[in-house]
């Protein structure tokens, strides 16, 4: 892929996603399973250097729309660039798209998430657990969090210790 500043898509690479995102949307749901796999190459290829930019992550999510709960097979795919994205901190809108991108692939997903949680959910609890962050994303993790809650179920059950000790330190930190 090439890019121009560190971290950014080329023109040219930033408009092939646009129009691959925007068209993938605006297929029906045969059709886009159809071109699904094509679509994941296309992916791989522009993540192969480990650049994951805000416009790769938008263009995942709506991916993911799309295939809704036919996604799960692509999820080994779609969830590391998105774990990656919620890392980068110092870029908020990319953190802040990733943190959707994972409400979104809960919502889809549902119970098939639950062997790709592990990473996303630690990130999630870091942000909120850690003080010097960002607050404007703080919102956003909490209620992905919940999306993850309400779509992993039972599954949910190891991540309910640490959320609730994340609230509870919230709430002492609001407190004083």
């Amino acid at each position: 892929m090439v890019t121009g500043a560190p971290g950014r898509l080329s023109c040219a690479a930033r408009a092939h996603f646009d129009v691959l995102a925007g068209g993938f949307v605006r297929l029906a749901h045969v059709d886009a399973l159809a071109r699904a796999d094509r679509v994941m190459e296309l992916f791989r290829g522009a993540l192969q250097d480990g650049v994951v930019t805000e416009e790769v992550i938008m263009a995942l999510s709506n991916f993911n729309s799309v295939m809704k709960g036919d996604v799960i097979p692509y999820l080994p795919i779609l969830c590391p660039p998105i774990v990656r994205s919620m890392l980068q901190l110092d870029d908020y809108h990319l953190c802040l798209t990733a943190i959707g991108a994972v409400g979104d692939l809960a919502r889809s997903a549902e119970g098939a998430l639950a062997p790709h949680a592990d990473d996303m959910m630690a990130v999630l609890l870091a942000l909120l657990a850690d003080n010097m962050r960002d607050r404007r994303l703080k919102p956003a993790a909490l209620s992905n969090i919940g999306d993850s809650a309400g779509a992993l179920a039972h599954a949910f059950r190891r991540y309910l210790a640490p959320t609730l000790a994340v609230m509870q330190q919230a709430v002492a930190f609001l407190l004083h």
